[in-house]
């Protein structure tokens, strides 16, 4: 029979998600020897070693330990909706909601439906962490999250979602590029066109494939990392870029850009809430979950979106 504490589990998942003992002990907020002696009692009742210690490099998990941290992070997760469930139970509205946000896209987003989820459960305690796609899957496997905002279908092959918006690829021109005094432009007439491209995962091969899908190259001129980075080098006429969410609090005019709608038939992508599908999911993540969709069945998104006119989105 094991004979470890909830306690115990959560100091070697913390560790194993943070790679290093220190930055857990730093995290949790207690002593490294503490950590230490769970991952010892744990391993010692295992009979197999969870991690590798690398010298100054931290700790790895071993191919079994990835199991096991795999199994304590869904073990958490319901522990952690089964204590909400029964605060539900005695009357207490409160609880946790875990969020994870995708940092390249997450800014216009979410704001939405946090807002209205912080008016109607104000005693809701929100935790959030951002990342890039491979963290917010990892996040979600291991329990660590409830809730990853926004995420692609394409991408949610294997978890829940619920969509949110449908989005469209624009072109961003300089205000006073000829191309800009069109409602809309064509891949064609931006292929030879020096393009700011931005080098995160779900844009840095699906852009360039719009082009090479017609037999059209794109002429990528600059590689950068931030949405913002791109609007102030299109600003500086040094090309323009391709985005497929509209920040509504940008003043375009102030910026001296211009949004224009791509004419080709593109694919667009269609964003929502991700979440283990598998976990029992506590009140609290269900109210999330319905505030978001309610919202996008209201049409909250509209505004986020550049499309032809009389070419309308086809249904989430």
């Amino acid at each position: 029979m094991m004979h470890f504490t909830l306690k115990h589990l959560r100091y070697l998942h913390t560790a194993g998600q943070a790679g290093s003992i220190a930055k857990a002990a730093q995290e949790l907020r207690i002593s490294q020897s503490s950590i230490v002696a769970a991952i010892d009692l744990i391993e010692q009742q295992l009979g197999f070693d969870v991690f590798l210690r690398v010298p100054s490099s931290g700790i790895k998990p071993t191919p079994a330990g990835r199991d096991v941290l795999g199994r304590i992070g869904r073990y958490l997760s319901d522990t952690r909706a089964f204590e909400t469930e029964l605060d539900a139970m005695s009357g207490d509205s409160g609880g946790v909601l875990r969020l994870a946000l995708h940092t390249a896209s997450a800014k216009v987003i979410v704001h939405p439906v946090l807002q209205v989820f912080a008016q109607r459960h104000p005693d809701v305690r929100v935790e959030i962490t951002d990342g890039d796609l491979t963290f917010l899957r990892n996040a979600l496997q291991n329990g660590d999250v409830d809730v990853v905002l926004p995420f692609r279908r394409a991408d949610a092959f294997d978890l829940g979602f619920t969509p949110q918006l449908r989005t469209r690829p624009f072109a961003v021109l300089r205000a006073d590029h000829p191309l800009a005094k069109n409602n809309t432009v064509s891949l064609a007439e931006l292929a030879p066109l020096p393009l700011v491209l931005l080098d995160v995962p779900a844009a840095r091969d699906r852009y360039p494939d719009l082009f090479t899908s017609r037999d059209l190259e794109p002429t990528i001129r600059h590689h950068v990392r931030s949405i913002d980075v791109a609007r102030s080098l299109v600003a500086c006429g040094l090309g323009y870029s391709l985005m497929n969410i509209r920040d509504p609090h940008i003043r375009e005019d102030e910026l001296g850009i211009r949004n224009v709608a791509i004419s080709d038939d593109i694919y667009a992508p269609v964003y929502g809430l991700a979440y283990a599908k598998d976990l029992r999911r506590s009140p609290t993540v269900e109210r999330f979950i319905n505030i978001a969709q309610d919202l996008a069945e209201q049409g909250a998104y509209r505004q986020l979106v550049i499309h032809p006119e009389g070419q309308p989105l086809a249904p989430l």
